[in-house]
């Protein structure tokens, strides 16, 4: 008798679904109770699911809606307080109105003016240029100014499967030039210290210049000193 209960209640146990709940986990096959049956061999393999990539990122300079003073540069037509987006791969401004979204060509734009930190953008309109299209961001401007143009690439993934380490997606990055406007010109300028000697090669003060103060023109703060320095020789 003893040895029937112990048979009956280990039934209950291995048949879930049976005694203790509305579903099914399995079904029994009768006097087997492997729950996947022969589904399972010794020659069976599990295999992984493909890891589908994706492009992470944004288009946009800020991902959120800003406010800003626009100045369009066909009439000078003033724009205040308007909600923007700066969409720097396709080079557009994009102006939120109610719930309307109004898109315009950068070459549209002369300046963009944010209220959140004052930064302020021109285009290659408001320097009368050629190129480069889209948005410059005013970084120092007395005598010759400095500008940063923003563009976008695509940052490729470079996963290793093997050891397990790299980004498995494509990414969005932002990239930025500088550019100095100098005596009415626009240089882009070089960003290694060796190119840039060799750019101002002509010019013995900003020579020894870079060199004393190991100017890198990949940092921001090294070649507005650098500016600074120029207008003030």
């Amino acid at each position: 008798m003893k040895q029937t209960l112990k048979i009956s209640l280990l039934v209950g146990l291995l048949i879930p679904g049976s005694v203790f709940c509305q579903i099914p986990v399995y079904v029994s096959n009768g006097n087997s109770q492997n729950p996947f049956a022969s589904k399972i061999t010794v020659g069976s393999t599990i295999r992984e699911i493909k890891y589908e990539s994706t492009l992470k990122g944004t288009n946009y300079l800020y991902k959120d809606w800003v406010l800003a003073d626009i100045v369009f540069s066909e009439d000078g037509s003033v724009m205040k307080d308007q909600l923007t987006k700066l969409d720097i791969k396709n080079n557009l401004l994009e102006i939120k109105d109610n719930d309307q979204v109004k898109v315009f060509n950068a070459n549209q734009v002369y300046s963009v003016v944010l209220k959140l930190n004052a930064d302020t953008f021109i285009t290659k309109k408001a320097i009368n240029v050629e190129n480069p299209d889209g948005f410059l961001k005013i970084l120092y401007n007395t005598n010759s100014s400095l500008l940063c143009h923003y563009s976008t690439k695509i940052k490729r993934a470079n996963y290793n499967v093997a050891l397990d380490v790299g980004d498995r997606d494509d990414e969005i990055v932002l990239h930025k030039t500088y550019y100095a406007f100098m005596k009415g010109n626009l240089i882009k300028l070089e960003n290694t210290r060796r190119k840039l000697l060799k750019q101002f090669q002509s010019d013995e003060k900003i020579i020894t210049f870079i060199n004393e103060n190991k100017i890198n023109p990949k940092k921001e703060e090294d070649i507005i000193e650098l500016l600074r320095f120029y207008d003030t020789n």
